[in-house]
């Protein structure tokens, strides 16, 4: 496994995995360039984000809250929604923690998108935050 570190998280990939930075995200592509997931950490409204923060951040974007659930993600809590936009299957976790909002998100054919699943849990079940928890 190879680590992706930023300054506010840091995660483990499959070693055939890469990742590279694109303008304020970090993109992570399987070894068939089939599937992406990007890393993209927003500033939230508030000084400590929730849930709030994270649904203003998925309305910016066009994002039915009504379909998000409610996860916690290594400690990490957040919302999450999949779905389908412009013959792409979508999964997206909004993570909120701080004054931040992590969006995570995996991109790929809805014919391809059962076959990284369970790699993409195990992906982001290494996700940690690197950020102190003001209490």
């Amino acid at each position: 496994m190879k680590i992706v570190e930023t300054d506010w998280w840091f995660i483990s990939l499959p070693e055939e995995w890469q990742a590279e930075q694109e303008e304020e995200s970090i993109l992570i592509t399987d070894p068939d360039d089939l599937g992406c997931i990007s890393l993209t950490c927003l500033q939230a409204e508030s000084e400590k984000a929730g849930v709030d923060d994270a649904k203003s951040i998925m309305e910016d974007f066009g994002v039915d809250t009504t379909l998000a659930q409610t996860i916690d993600l290594n400690d990490i809590p957040g919302l999450y929604v999949e779905g389908e936009e412009d013959g792409d299957f979508l999964r997206e976790w909004y993570l909120f923690a701080n004054d931040m909002v992590l969006l995570v998100s995996y991109s790929c054919g809805l014919e391809d998108k059962e076959m990284d699943r369970s790699v993409i849990d195990e992906i982001l079940d290494t996700l940690e935050l690197k950020l102190d928890e003001e209490e």
